[in-house]
């Protein structure tokens, strides 16, 4: 289970972030920069909050499946043993997002995200990781249909994979692993 506090420093705002480890009792916490993005007049700030702290989805192949489970949608992908050597007995990391209103998985991989075609091409801070979106996320400029739910939660998360995103409005989110 993530949960996630803000805490300011002098310099900058950060998230805190804690994270369970799958193979540990004890939790980690990271914190991570809440980065902040003014574009067009200043009116409109998105705000990019990184929330995978000390786990990551293989790059390679991460093989995304959703599943739907009442009002919560499951994704489930294989983990990064690559740079979190801890996740080599770990078949699959779950996220978990809590009173699902919709989501939808994009087409928008690494190479349409270097070459400029995602919307937050030059905004978000990296490719390849899951954030929280806060602000106008614009999501009229992608296409892609939006697949409804009954939840009502309305925060925006997306994690970028390397051959698709994934992007969804929900109320919260945790994350399991499974060995």
């Amino acid at each position: 289970m993530n949960v996630g506090k803000i805490c300011l420093s002098v310099t900058e705002h950060r998230f805190e972030v804690a994270t369970a480890l799958p193979n540990a009792a004890s939790r980690t916490n990271v914190c991570y920069p809440a980065f902040e993005i003014l574009t067009g007049d200043q009116l409109t700030m998105l705000r990019f909050t990184q929330l995978n702290a000390g786990w990551n989805a293989e790059p390679n192949a991460p093989d995304l499946q959703v599943e739907q489970d009442d009002t919560s949608l499951v994704a489930r992908f294989r983990p990064n043993p690559f740079l979190y050597p801890e996740f080599e007995r770990v078949s699959w990391i779950s996220i978990r997002f809590k009173n699902c209103e919709r989501y939808r998985i994009t087409s928008k991989n690494d190479h349409g995200w270097y070459n400029g075609q995602c919307r937050f091409s030059g905004l978000a801070p990296a490719w390849g990781e899951f954030y929280e979106i806060s602000g106008d996320t614009r999501d009229d400029l992608d296409a892609t249909p939006w697949i409804a739910m009954t939840g009502i939660g309305t925060r925006h998360y997306h994690f970028y994979f390397r051959d698709q995103a994934l992007e969804v409005k929900a109320f919260d989110w945790s994350t399991r692993t499974v060995i």
